[in-house]
Formats: structure tokens, sequence, C-alpha cells
């Protein structure tokens, strides 16, 4: 891969190659997958942010804030029947739909980085048809996940103190809202240069605001871009651009601009959720599923789970008297002991384990105290892999190592049924009561959407 200094022999802006990249995509070049797993993306935030209208604590706060801001009433608030401004319901839409941590995983949260804002956009533009959506979402994905310069979430959270989900959404947010507000590829560009001048987004974050500030952000952008303000050159690749000030390292412009609309990498690294926790969670909750089924293993057989993984996983253990016993929804979703107590009782892990019934559900507690996290730390151990070992009380033993967890794209995926039934379980908290005929509709528009000719049929629905 060409890593060559900048100034050197490379001296094309990278970030304003992606800018005409996003402005002149056209949805024929894109490949079938690509198109599929697109419209999963999108189905996927529709109902994480739904579910999150009643499930999550803080939500009621953020409408609060929505409501007394006010302003013109352009964008729909999902989940709620309300509208805001469009920077507003990018803020409110784009927090809901990753408070939750069910959202889908893959250099970063690149969905609720694109789609938030997408979507608040192309309400403001009107008029925007599924198939132009399609196309600006898949740009955007693949802009995003083209900047991040690892190939595994577990080197990212190891080695940076960003989120990718905020920081980087900044600037493929703006491509997406961009391309979708019909501005040029020379404002577009504008727009990802002034999204880039708010980057921010430390690692020690609010659940869910990240998502909601870089939403908010691409939208403010564009808007602005399109007035005429212009934006910095050189956002990813210059002397003071992302890579330099914020990765500390050389761009690689391979990986940021070489095949761009033939090879999306989105296809190479993304994943959904299958379960309502933090993604570290998704390799041992697979291994003890398999395991419970291949064995016929019942929660009164376990004495001990012995969960392995790396440093990133190991994190989920400690301390042990909180995760053993979380306190709330959020760090019951990062805890590797709740929540592979869950699976092992209950042969799967839904959204109501993590309801105030759920946290003190007492066979889930039970199981809990026999999960036990180490972490692995030699060399030859491939990064994101996770094990586990399940001894049970007549001293039989079995383990499972899981490097492709149900959800991964490229392995292991989830059908469209799981995809679309995940969908429905969302729905189903929406804070404004969703008929199952209404369900069923937005399930059916976006499944074929390329034919959909105004995105504000869906909009409207929710």
């Amino acid at each position: 891969m060409s890593t060559a200094p900048i100034g050197e022999s490379q001296t094309e802006d990278a970030g304003r190659t992606l800018a005409s990249y996003a402005a002149t995509l056209r949805f024929e070049a894109l490949p079938p997958a690509v198109v599929r797993v697109t419209k999963q993306c999108i189905l996927d935030v529709l109902g994480t942010t739904l579910a999150a209208t009643t499930l999550a604590p803080e939500a009621p706060l953020f409408r609060n804030y929505v409501r007394e801001v006010g302003g013109t009433p352009e964008c729909t608030l999902i989940g709620y029947g309300e509208k805001a401004p469009a920077q507003m319901a990018a803020f409110l839409n784009g927090c809901n739909s990753h408070m939750l941590d069910f959202d889908d995983v893959g250099s970063g949260h690149v969905s609720v980085s694109t789609i938030s804002s997408a979507l608040a956009m192309a309400e403001k533009t009107g008029n925007v048809s599924g198939r132009e959506f399609l196309t600006a979402v898949a740009a955007g994905i693949d802009i995003h996940t083209r900047i991040v310069p690892y190939n595994s979430t577990e080197e990212w959270d190891l080695k940076q103190p960003l989120s990718a989900t905020q920081s980087i959404g900044y600037i493929s947010g703006a491509a997406v809202a961009g391309r979708l507000a019909g501005l040029s590829a020379e404002k577009i560009g504008d727009a990802m240069g002034l999204g880039y001048q708010q980057v921010a987004g430390a690692s020690q974050r609010h659940l869910g605001m990240h998502a909601g500030w870089c939403s908010q952000g691409a939208v403010l952008a564009v808007l602005l871009a399109k007035q005429g303000i212009p934006g910095v050159k050189d956002i990813l690749d210059g002397k003071n651009g992302l890579f330099r000030v914020y990765l500390r390292e050389q761009p690689d412009y391979e990986r940021l601009v070489g095949d761009l609309g033939t090879r999306f990498r989105t296809l190479e690294l993304h994943g959904f959720k299958a379960w309502p926790a933090c993604g570290a969670n998704r390799r041992p909750i697979t291994a003890i599923l398999e395991l419970r089924k291949e064995h016929s293993l019942r929660p009164e057989d376990v004495e001990a789970i012995t969960i392995s993984g790396g440093e990133h996983l190991f994190r989920l253990s400690e301390p042990s008297e909180i995760k053993r016993r979380p306190p709330h929804s959020a760090q019951a979703k990062f805890s590797l002991p709740f929540t592979c107590a869950v699976a092992m009782t209950y042969g799967d892990v839904k959204l109501h384990n993590y309801t105030k019934a759920g946290l003190t559900d007492a066979k889930t507690l039970e199981m809990a105290d026999r999960v036990w996290v180490k972490q692995d730390d030699s060399p030859t151990r491939q990064a994101d892999t996770a094990s586990a070992e399940i001894r049970t009380k007549d001293g039989r033993v079995y383990y499972k190592q899981v490097v492709h967890p149900l959800g991964d794209d490229r392995r292991n995926p989830m059908s469209q049924a799981q995809i679309e039934a995940k969908f429905r379980d969302c729905a189903a908290y929406s804070q404004k009561p969703l008929s199952e005929e209404t369900v069923e509709k937005i399930i059916a528009l976006v499944a074929d959407l390329e034919t959909v000719p105004d995105i504000g049929a869906i909009t409207r629905l929710l």
C-alpha cells in the first residue's frame, strides 16, 4: 500500500477526491451486495432509534431540550410524531440511534455516523428519491470506512483516544448530507472541510451523544457550505489534517482513494448486532449459544464459564462487583459477566434483558457469578477473537473460539429475516405507537427503496 510522505510523491487532496466521489457516484455503479447491506443499515438505524425513545433513560431529556430550542418544524423526530429544525432532528435522532448500543459496527458505528444526518437533510431538501438516498448513504459509509486506518475495532479502541463514530462522522456525515442537499463536488468538499473543523469525540463519552454531535455538525456544515461559506482543504492529508493531527499516522492513499466506486471497504469490515450490547460481547455470546445448542447444555448444568480474549474484551469485566451487578442498562451492555449470563440462562439476549426487570432477574444474576474473564496476551492471538469455555457440574468441559460472530457480514451474516425481526422488536418500543401494518410497510419500503419516489414516504410513518 502507498504510504508516501505528504509533499513527496503524493500531491492529491484526498478529502476533495472523496467529495467528488460523493457528488458523482451513481446508483448503477453500486454492487448488489452494497445495495443490500445499505438497505439493511437504514432499516437497522430506524429500528434502534425507535427503541431508544422509551428504553433509553436519557431520551426524554434530549427530547425536552429539542422542544425548548424550538424553531421551524422541518424534519421528523423519529418515534415521537413531532418535527424540529434539521440540525436538531439530526442531533436527537443521532443520539437515539446509538443510545442502546444496538446499531451496527465496523470502523466505528458507521450507520449512526451518516444516516441520521442523511434523513434530516433529505427531508429538509424534499423530494429525494429512495435511489438517491441509497446512493448517498452508500458513498458516506464507504468514505467513513476508508478514513479509519485500522482493520479491527479492537485495534482502534486500544490505539486511539478518539471515538471513530464521532470524529470521522463529522466528515462522512457532511459528505452524505451534502450530496442530498444537491451541492456540487466543490461545495461538498467545503462542507467536509467545515465538518473537519468541528472534529471532536474522546473515547470517554456519553453513550449515544457522539452520534448526535456529529450528525448535528454534519448538517450544520452543509447548511453553511450551501450559503457559500468556504471550507478548509487538505482535511485528511494536509500538514494539519486528520491523519497528522489526530491519528498521528501517515495517510494510506490506496486505502483512502484507491478503487473508488469499485472497492467498497464496507463489505470488508461491516457487521450487524444480533444482540443489544457492546460489540465486544458478540463473539463470547456466539460461542456460548453455539456450545449451549451443540451440547444441549442447560443453565443448571453450568459450574463456570470462562471467557478469554484481548485487553479490549477484558475491560468489560472489571470491576467485577459492578459488572456482575450492573446498576443501569448502559453498564450492563458493557458487562461480559452479565451479558454472557443472559445468553447462557435464556439462550438469547434481547432488549428486555436490559430493562429494570432484566437487571434484577435472579436467574441472570446467579449465572453472572459463574462467569469469569481472563486476558489473553499471546502475541499470536488474532485481533477481535474470543473464546468461551463452559465447565459443567459433572466435570465436562466444552470450548469454542469465535472469529466471525453472528452478524459478521463476511462469514456469518444475519439473514434478511433476522434483520427484519430485529426491527420489529425495536419498533415495538416506539414512543409513538406503530401498528403492525405500519411496521410492515416500513420494512417493505426500505426493502424496495430504489423504487420509492420520495424518502418522505418512510419518514412520514415514523
